[in-house]
């Protein structure tokens, strides 16, 4: 997971002490960055750049219940049987109201979550209005920590919460406290019994937290310096919370958010892969014009070879003139220009690095331009075509990248 910007959605309080929203920032390993920041939604929408935008939202507005939901036959959705496996149970019209459905736990019921359309637009409408996107949204009731050995209690603005590993959680708003914690906990319990409270409000409860006791022996009080959000968060993170955002709410993917990472090394490959096409055409074109040169210096050759041959393209040139060469080795007659090429080949095989780059026959004589390391070399095939008793003379003999450019002119007997 990518870091976070939880998130808490402004109260639905009027106090002019009650801050308009909260929010931290968590890693991707669900560690804390900094601490809890209070401020309007528009001042926390700069820190959702590239950041996954979680929202914890007021739970009294929120039904959750987990109802022991009928076995379905033909495929049919869990979404769709809901609204009418809970429309007795709710005073209102099943079409006004979103239902949200969570992962089953130990227990046999299915977690659902219940809210008036009307309220889910208007909190996401706000995060809209204020550049945020959440990708999910979360009642603050759905987020409380849970115990396998304990019951949970968090005081948060007034509101008492529980959560237990054997029950849905609930939530009371009810004043005073003492009887809200009378209604929760009736009778005297030797579960252990863990009480979340933020700091700032400890005072205002500390009697009705001591009057507690009477019932929970076992009572463990943890205050919350930074308030409820940090509590929430820590829950909000995991795989298995219920978000409300689901069906017609469900965030649609920003796929030009998620590809703006990537739009750097994305224009790099490109522009890599636009060379790429670059080079390998300007040396795709070199070698057709090579490949355009060799094929019509072969045909020069082919004709001077064979010249009442027949016309022919370069690829059965070759053929061509093996064809013509078994033919006079069968009847032991060689001509001028086979001796030549043949003398030509010999010295050639003993000059290492030389290399003939073109060649021209005509009237028994042949000229042969070739690349080769060194004038002395020039001359070593130079005597060792003479010693096949034909003419050869050095042209020329230039200094060309590190290595000489020759031309040598063989002549065969009879050649003028």
């Amino acid at each position: 997971m990518a870091e976070a910007l939880v998130i808490r959605f402004p109260l639905s309080s009027t106090s002019a002490e009650q801050p308009s929203a909260q929010w931290m920032l968590v890693d991707s390993h669900h560690n804390r960055m900094g601490a809890v920041v209070t401020g309007s939604l528009q001042e926390a929408s700069g820190l959702a750049v590239n950041r996954k935008v979680l929202a914890v939202v007021n739970g009294a507005t929120v039904l959750h219940t987990e109802p022991v939901l009928p076995p379905m036959k033909g495929g049919a959705k869990l979404a769709q049987i809901i609204p009418f496996a809970l429309e007795d149970q709710l005073a209102t019209d099943v079409d006004e109201l979103h239902f949200a459905v969570g992962k089953r736990q130990s227990r046999p019921g299915t977690p659902i979550a219940v809210v008036a359309h009307e309220q889910i637009k208007q909190w996401v409408s706000e995060l809209h209005a204020a550049g945020l996107r959440p990708a999910a949204l979360y009642s603050d009731i759905s987020t409380l920590p849970v115990s396998d050995d304990a019951i949970t209690l968090v005081i948060d603005h007034g509101r008492l919460m529980m959560s237990r590993f054997d029950a849905p959680s609930v939530s009371l708003d009810i004043a005073p406290l003492s009887e809200a914690l009378q209604l929760l906990l009736p009778e005297a319990t030797e579960t252990p019994v863990v009480l979340y409270i933020p700091e700032a409000e400890y005072e205002n409860y500390q009697a009705d937290i001591e009057t507690l006791q009477q019932r929970a022996a076992n009572l463990q009080v943890k205050l919350l310096p930074e308030g409820a959000l940090p509590l929430y968060a820590a829950q909000a993170l995991r795989a298995d919370s219920l978000n409300l955002l689901q069906g017609a709410y469900e965030p649609k993917r920003d796929v030009n958010n998620d590809f703006r990472p990537w739009r750097i090394a994305a224009l790099l490959v490109g522009v890599a892969f636009a060379l790429h096409l670059v080079v390998t055409g300007a040396r795709w074109w070199q070698l057709k014009r090579d490949e355009s040169k060799l094929d019509q210096e072969i045909t020069t050759v082919y004709s001077q070879g064979i010249p009442a041959g027949p016309s022919t393209n370069p690829a059965q040139a070759r053929r061509a003139f093996e064809s013509r060469l078994a033919a006079l080795q069968s009847t032991g007659v060689s001509s001028p220009l086979l001796v030549t090429l043949s003398a030509l080949s010999d010295a050639i095989t003993k000059a290492p690095g030389a290399q003939v780059s073109d060649l021209s026959y005509r009237d028994n004589i042949l000229n042969v331009r070739m690349m080769i390391p060194t004038v002395d070399a020039l001359e070593q095939v130079r005597k060792q075509v003479a010693s096949h008793g034909l003419t050869a003379d050095i042209q020329s003999a230039n200094p060309h990248d590190k290595q000489v450019e020759g031309r040598l002119q063989i002549k065969a007997a009879g050649a003028h």
